[in-house]
């Protein structure tokens, strides 16, 4: 397993008055090379959950074991970890800060040491996993990009680092419309060509079901509901009671089904939906 969570407990100001207990009791495996989407309301848990998988917050109690390292609320020297695990903020471009795009996704590398003459190879293959032209981009101020190619290069410069997990919290907010579909997309093929464990955390059931093959969904601290997509979305009286519902396609193929059409269960797309209706037609007539 890439991760490994055992009796998860994490708490806020713990030990006065005001203690909070942001994680409760969290069992989880996340494979390597697998694409999950961790969803749930703010204050729900998932924020917090992902900086323990990264080493930010030490667990109060249990343990959080990512490729062999195992870290408990004594461990310390997280660093080497850190490299391996890239986390992006949300709105990651207001950490941008160098004068060109070149500096800024080369900055990461360049703090942990990675020799002069392998940098640009990695600023390149950065700005390439997220469809940025590197002759185009390179020399460019990242202050004077849209919202949406700053949100990239944000993401270009975790990707520097070369690691093997990469989570991201709620990677879509502020973005329009088209920058958001463009964003997802470039995250599906970025999963598909490095194999890499990514872990995305979103409110949004519709961006999820077009990214994430598993659905985590977070309560008040605790795991509710872990399943394969196709088999999350089946389940519309549970995600209703927790508040979650469904996309708006998967709600209407769920309708027909329940009905007694032959839909599958695995529609999430308008084209999906498109080529299914068609063939229901052709077949009636």
């Amino acid at each position: 397993m890439s991760i490994e969570i055992k009796g998860l407990n994490s708490y806020y100001n713990r030990g006065s008055v005001y203690q909070i207990q942001a994680l409760k009791d969290i069992d989880l495996s996340i494979g390597q090379g697998e694409f999950v989407g961790l969803i749930g309301h703010t204050g729900s848990g998932k924020s917090t959950l992902i900086q323990h998988i990264n080493g930010l917050l030490k667990p109060d109690e249990g343990t959080v074991t990512v490729h062999g390292v195992t870290i408990d609320k004594d461990s310390k020297n997280l660093s080497e970890l850190r490299k391996s695990v890239g986390l992006v903020f949300q709105y990651p471009e207001y950490q941008l800060f160098e004068e060109t795009v070149f500096k800024d996704v080369a900055f990461g590398p360049k703090n942990i040491g990675v020799a002069d003459e392998d940098i640009e190879r990695r600023v390149r293959d950065a700005l390439e996993l997220v469809d940025l032209d590197f002759e185009e981009y390179a020399e460019r101020s990242p202050f004077e990009l849209s919202g949406g190619e700053k949100r990239r290069v944000a993401i270009a410069g975790v990707l520097a680092m070369e690691p093997t997990i990469l989570m991201l919290d709620e990677p879509t907010a502020g973005l329009d419309p088209k920058a958001r579909q463009d964003l997802l997309e470039e995250l599906v093929r970025l999963h598909e060509r490095r194999q890499m464990t990514l872990i995305m955390i979103s409110h949004s059931m519709d961006e999820i079901s077009k990214v994430a093959k598993r659905i985590i969904a977070m309560k008040k601290g605790e795991i509710v509901m872990d399943k394969p997509i196709e088999e999350a979305f089946e389940d519309v009286p549970f995600l209703e009671r927790i508040g979650l519902g469904i996309p708006s396609i998967s709600r209407l193929f769920y309708e027909l089904r329940q009905c007694g059409f032959d839909y599958p269960k695995n529609l999430y797309s308008l084209e999906e939906a498109k080529t299914e209706l068609l063939r229901g037609v052709r077949h009636d007539s």
